[in-house]
């Protein structure tokens, strides 16, 4: 009987069959490892972005999610590590601008810390992100290729010691705290943060998803991601007071008897005394300088009391009280080196007997005033200003002052904008990080924006969204 058996051929035509296939099984086996690492990179550097500033495409309750590193400290991180690990004063970790405040002095990663004028909660309210491993070790969170902690270039493009040279620094492995990440800010406190993963082969540069560097296009978190402008004012829409003023002021005509504001109701033994064209000025010095027409006579001809009497007019004469009516006493006008007349004569008289015996009328050293209910548009003017209070880059809250502002107390709903923010040093601020920051209005006292509430009424600043890449709505006050 003849056996039956494979040829050689026929086996070594099944052995590299089973040879290519192990080798796509290999191959693919390792792209989908490989993936499975570029995706955890992908996730992990998406979580320390959201760490960072939270999602503000994610809304709750109608609001962006701005929360994390940001929006409680007011700065971008100084490391990795600091995400994970508040600093310690008896044990600093990090080597930022940030790295501990002196011994003693309130702890500003102390989530209690509130100020009681401003509502404003503010420090370190980690962890931001969570970690199973002790947060010393080199490798607590690294990316999907497992790249740890090491030596790394201030120039995040540069991954060997060699050739971190000029104006770049080194810093060594023991200093890195960012877990083999490249992470640099661009411009401590106020610029662009670069975080970037050296890829597959951990170094600097390279092509293609595993090898290059991951993400490609930086930086990771740009300014305007962490930080919304005021340099264009602040808007606020508020109901104003209602604060008329009694004027203690005069119509056109005035009679001798103040109780009497009308000529028709200024009767005999009184005189009227009314020559101004315009309400209010009592002699001619001041009607002439608010641009009036003063005549001395009712008749508007008469040029004398005799002829202006004769002819059944009113004589004005000259008036009396202060060329400048802002003082209706003669201390106060004298004080403004205005001039004051205390007879209705043509200025030369200066006493009273000569006054009376000149037939005039004596005023003596203040004015008749009558005290006229409020006049349309007559209200009280205030001076306001807006300080927005805010997490500084050294933990504590800050304060933004804008310039003052004049309303009309008229009692109407008012829109304004408040321009031009200066912290306590004087210095122009134009940047607020992100998160819940405070408002409040203030009264000004022509030099400083003060600590009244304005108005008085107010509890107190009221928290405000600060959300990046939109403007801030109109704040109802």
């Amino acid at each position: 009987m003849k056996q039956q058996g494979f040829s050689l051929i026929e086996l070594v035509t099944v052995l590299l069959i089973i040879t290519v296939l192990s080798t796509i099984a290999i191959r693919s086996t390792v792209d989908i490892g490989y993936n499975a690492r570029y995706e955890q990179t992908k996730d992990r550097l998406n979580s320390i972005k959201q760490a960072i500033i939270g999602n503000p495409n994610r809304y709750l309750n109608g609001q962006p999610d701005i929360h994390g590193f940001v929006a409680d400290m007011g700065r971008l991180p100084d490391n990795v590590r600091e995400l994970i690990q508040r600093y310690n004063c008896s044990n600093p970790v990090g080597a930022g601008p940030n790295n501990c405040i002196t011994p003693g002095t309130p702890a500003w990663f102390d989530t209690t810390n509130v100020s009681v004028s401003n509502n404003l909660k503010h420090g370190w309210n980690g962890p931001y992100l969570t970690v199973s491993d002790n947060p010393a070790n080199p490798d607590a969170y690294t990316d999907g290729w497992g790249r740890e902690a090491q030596g790394y270039c201030s120039d995040p493009t540069i991954t060997d010691q060699t050739a971190c040279t000029g104006a770049n620094t080194w810093t060594v492995a023991a200093n890195d705290f960012n877990y083999g990440w490249g992470y640099v800010i661009d411009n401590p406190n106020t610029g662009d943060l670069t975080i970037k993963s050296y890829g597959r082969d951990q170094t600097a540069g390279g092509s293609g998803d595993f090898e290059g560097d991951y993400p490609s296009s930086q930086p990771v978190i740009n300014q305007s991601d962490w930080v919304v402008s005021i340099s264009g004012g602040v808007t606020i829409g508020f109901i104003k007071p209602y604060t008329p003023v009694q004027r203690a002021s005069q119509p056109t005509s005035l009679c001798t008897d103040p109780t009497n504001i009308t000529e028709s109701t200024c009767l005999t033994p009184e005189s009227w005394y009314g020559g101004c064209s315009k309400a209010g000025y009592i002699n001619k010095d001041s009607c002439i300088a608010a641009g009036g027409n003063w005549k001395s006579c009712s008749d508007g001809v008469s040029t004398n009391k005799t002829t202006c009497e004769a002819a059944s007019g009113h004589w004005y004469g000259e008036g009396y009280g202060c060329s400048n009516q802002q003082a209706n006493d003669k201390v106060s006008c004298l004080a403004l080196s205005a001039i004051w007349r205390s007879c209705t004569d043509n200025g030369t008289i200066t006493d009273q007997a000569t006054c009376l015996l000149n037939n005039q009328i004596w005023y003596g050293d203040s004015n008749y005033t009558v005290d006229l209910p409020p006049q349309p548009g007559s209200y009280n003017s205030r001076n306001i200003c807006m300080k927005v209070f805010f997490r500084k880059n050294d933990g504590t809250v800050g304060a933004a002052e804008s310039s003052a502002v004049s309303i009309v107390e008229n009692g109407g709903f008012q829109t304004i904008t408040l321009n031009t923010f200066k912290d306590s040093t004087n210095t122009v601020v134009t940047d607020i990080p992100i998160g819940i920051n405070s408002i409040g209005i203030y009264t000004h006292d022509g030099t400083n924006c003060t600590t009244n509430i304005y108005p008085a009424d107010r509890a107190g600043p009221i928290p405000v969204l600060f959300a990046p890449h939109r403007q801030l709505a109109v704040i109802q006050w």
